[in-house]
């Protein structure tokens, strides 16, 4: 089949890939790309030319109307002196200009598990399959993306896809109105990691906007809560949300060790800043200041701050719970200090800073999170089929927890989910490796105190709200310690309380949890409540009944 020439007017298309494994699949989505009158343009078309092979590659980038990325085996050239491969370099300026609204399309297809491979066709270098994974998770979060196990399917698939977006774009264009909360368009410099369909958090994008404008007199925010809660997603929306003029540039940097999507959790260890002195030699770099890394290293924060004045920077510091706590305070203490017109969002599992600036995150709210699954079911069938009723099951049973709700309904329609209850079953036993419950709840288990755990495992005894006096008498705690515990875990977002404050229940997932993390625990609070029960029923007269034989 000929290549037709590319007129002026005509759709094109930037196919995005590594080669060596992946040159039958390029060749597939050419054809699909000819079939659906659009103009494919990859490296087999490169002219013959004396420039570098990154030069030309964002050039095609620019010139294209679709970004087609597909990506297999391996991560890619990574050229000298850089950091990323050419394929991720092509990515990212396609999401510059995706969200600058000049690129219309980004499509993304990912080898599924089952594909045939050789051994030739996998990099077999640890630290790029790192980079890979990482790699493939930025390039789908908050995207739709297709698997294929054969050429044959990803032509088809593409083929679909091509001629899915002529059809939009044969239809009238309306200019939305735009909304609070739509992603804006961001004409500065940044590098955001992709936005995905974000729903609720107007209270809370509300707080930090305020916190972010010129006549506020703080320094930003602090977003708090355990994990799963959405810290970043709300922490990047805030950013893209920031109006023009606000700031000439925006720097993101993330201590995330980990993420936890459907399909289990993807280690990011590659790209991982360990430590204090990696975050502000990352600063430094994003800010174009890379002589600070040279300097003395108790000298850079102060070198930072002088590169800041007058730059009119936002910064977002992702998952600061990652340093130790002497390093967490001389974050806190160097944003504290940022020059004027320069503002910062942190974002953190644990407490840090000044309540004054804190914005603990709780559950999602009903609208929001039904929101949400109406926005998955649009690519998945088998959850467009679940009923409101169902999805409201659903958000009692994750306690509102996005991503809970997230990988939960990410199940259905997978292996032997078919329904909510399967899935939520398979949440209560997952497999090592693809366990929400220990990516939310596993390092909140470590930092409770004694009173919050007992409080804790004598919820998991109530069917019904419990109050205070009733949880303090089985956690054998004093009442104003327990109702203290009780009010430190509904920040977390583990107890639900009334609007009163006066009874209180645990999210049922917790329960579960709690009950393989914390047996021994459990099983003393059952005795305490069984010799309650004794107490009680010798009081009253019962003790010679078959529930207390002597």
């Amino acid at each position: 089949m000929s290549t037709p020439n590319n007129k002026p007017g005509q759709i094109t298309a930037m196919i995005s890939s590594t080669a060596l494994d992946l040159p039958a699949h390029r060749a597939a989505v050419k054809e699909a790309c000819i079939d659906a009158g659009i103009f494919p343009i990859g490296m087999e078309s490169l002219p013959a030319r004396d420039a570098s092979g990154i030069t030309v590659s964002l050039e095609m980038v620019d010139k294209a109307d679709i970004y087609i990325g597909i990506y297999a085996w391996r991560y890619g050239w990574v050229p000298d002196g850089r950091s990323i491969s050419i394929t991720e370099m092509e990515f990212d300026r396609a999401a510059e200009r995706n969200a600058e609204r000049h690129l219309r399309e980004i499509l993304i297809f990912t080898a599924h598990k089952n594909h045939a491979c050789t051994v030739a066709d996998i990099e077999v270098d640890n630290l790029a399959q790192q980079r890979l994974a990482a790699f493939k998770t930025k390039a789908t979060d908050g995207r739709g993306r297709k698997e294929f196990v054969s050429a044959d399917e990803l032509r088809r698939l593409v083929s679909e896809a091509l001629h899915e977006f002529r059809h939009r774009e044969s239809q009238p264009v309306e200019v939305p109105e735009i909304k609070p909360g739509d992603a804006p368009r961001i004409s500065i410099p940044h590098n955001l990691p992709s936005l995905q369909p974000f729903f609720g958090r107007e209270e809370e994008l509300r707080k930090i906007a305020d916190a972010l404008k010129p006549e506020s007199r703080t320094w930003g925010a602090v977003i708090d809560g355990p994990g799963g809660m959405g810290k970043t997603s709300l922490a990047v929306r805030a950013a893209y949300d920031a109006p023009p003029g606000a700031f000439d540039k925006i720097v993101f940097v993330t201590l995330k060790p980990r993420e936890q999507d459907d399909d289990g959790v993807r280690d990011l260890s590659g790209f991982l800043i360990t430590g204090i002195n990696e975050l502000f030699n990352k600063l430094a770099h994003e800010l174009g200041n890379d002589q600070i890394t040279k300097a003395v290293e108790k000298d850079r924060p102060q070198l930072l701050l002088d590169a800041l004045r007058g730059a009119k920077t936002l910064l977002i510091l992702d998952n600061l719970e990652s340093l130790l706590k002497p390093e967490r305070d001389t974050v806190f203490n160097f944003v504290k200090l940022l020059p004027l017109g320069c503002k910062a969002i942190l974002t953190s599992r644990g407490r840090i800073g000044s309540a004054a600036e804190e914005l603990i995150l709780e559950k999602l709210s009903q609208e929001a999170a039904l929101q949400t699954l109406a926005n998955l079911a649009e690519r998945n069938p088998a959850l467009a089929k679940t009923s409101e009723a169902e999805r409201l099951v659903l958000y009692r049973e994750t306690g509102g927890k996005p991503l809970l709700l997230r990988w939960t309904a990410g199940q259905v329609g997978r292996g032997s989910c078919v329904t909510f209850t399967d899935a939520i079953k398979y949440l209560r036993s997952c497999p090592k490796g693809n366990d929400p419950l220990e990516f939310i709840f596993g390092d909140l288990v470590e930092d409770f105190s004694e009173a919050e755990t007992r409080a804790l495992c004598a919820l998991t005894y109530f069917t019904l709200p419990a109050k205070v006096e009733h949880i303090a008498t089985i956690a054998e705690r004093d009442e104003a310690e327990t109702e203290d515990a009780l009010k430190s875990l509904i920040n977390r977002s583990l107890v639900v309380p009334s609007e009163e404050l006066k009874t209180f229940t645990l999210v049922p997932l917790v329960a579960d949890f709690l009950r393989v993390k914390k047996p021994e625990v459990l099983r003393e609070t059952g005795d305490r409540l069984e010799k309650h029960g004794y107490a009680l029923a010798t009081e009253n007269g019962y003790e010679k009944h078959d529930r207390f034989p002597v």
